[in-house]
Parts: structure tokens; C-alpha cells; sequence
């Protein structure tokens, strides 16, 4: 199962791993069992409004569309936000694409940040992972506050 990585209120919540669970679910049982987890951890409650970070990787979208799947039932109102690092060329550029597309065709409203992040680690002599973590962070936080967001989902 995915495993989800909410911040929200200024503190971390990574849930524990499901490497047990052998059995295989299936989609309804996957948003059943969502559900439950969020309700049990208090990771989001009902009205809130929710960043979704997403990187156009299968992690990234399998959240969303659970998290889409359970808005009505959790009354959440969901935002999509994309960084293109700019690192792989149109690979890059296709991903934003495909996360622009899939916020759309959810009717969802779309942030991006594209970011020079070689140029900026060669800047600030630091790994383009460290650059591009400060990055991502930075530009999620930056948008939770403009929609005024409760949480921020990452997977």
C-alpha cells in the first residue's frame, strides 16, 4: 500500500508500513481502509483543505485519486501542486503536463513551481537533492498558505 506522509498543523505524520498485510485488496477496500486510517490518526477532518503534492508518479497518483475518491465523504477541498525540477527534459515538462491534465479532469485548481535547481545547488554548492527538498517544501508551504490549507498530503 502507498504509504502516506501528511504534514499538518506544523507536525509529521508517517504511519507505520503495512508490510504484513498480504492479502490483496481491492480498490473500494483500498479507499475503505484510507478512510479508516485518516479517521484513526486524525489526519484530517472534515471542511479542510488539503495540498496535495504530486509528482506525476504512481505514488504521487494513486493519493490523489483516493484522496478524490473520499472528498465527498471527508467534505475536503483538494489542491494540486507540481514542482518541475527541470532536472530530465521534457520528461520533466511531460510530468507537469500529466499533473495538469489529471488536477482538470478531477476539477481541481493547479499549482506549479518550476525550478532552475542545478544552476540554484550550483549557487549554493549543495546536492541537487538538498536544493530541490528545499524546494519542494518551500513552494508547498508557500501554497498552503495562499489557499489558507490545513494539511499537506506527499506521498
Amino acid at each position: 500500500m502507498t504509504k502516506f506522509h501528511y504534514q499538518q498543523f506544523g507536525r509529521t505524520i508517517r504511519p507505520e508500513t503495512n508490510e504484513g498485510m498480504k492479502q490483496k485488496l481491492t480498490y473500494q477496500q483500498l479507499i475503505r481502509t484510507v478512510q479508516q486510517y485518516i479517521k484513526k490518526k486524525g489526519l484530517l477532518f472534515p471542511g479542510e483543505t488539503v495540498v496535495v503534492a504530486v509528482s506525476g508518479g504512481v505514488d504521487s497518483m494513486v493519493m490523489l485519486d483516493l484522496l478524490v475518491s473520499l472528498q465527498t465523504q471527508l467534505k475536503l477541498k483538494i489542491v494540486v501542486a507540481h514542482v518541475n525540477y527541470q532536472l530530465r527534459g521534457n520528461a520533466s515538462n511531460n510530468d507537469e503536463l500529466f499533473v495538469k491534465k489529471a488536477a482538470a479532469q478531477y476539477g481541481l485548481p493547479f499549482y506549479n513551481k518550476r525550478s532552475e535547481t542545478k544552476k540554484i545547488a550550483a549557487t549554493k554548492k549543495q546536492s541537487l537533492q538538498e536544493t530541490a527538498r528545499e524546494t519542494r517544501y518551500s513552494f508547498f508551504e508557500k501554497v498552503k498558505q495562499t489557499v489558507k490549507a490545513d494539511a499537506i498530503a506527499t506521498a
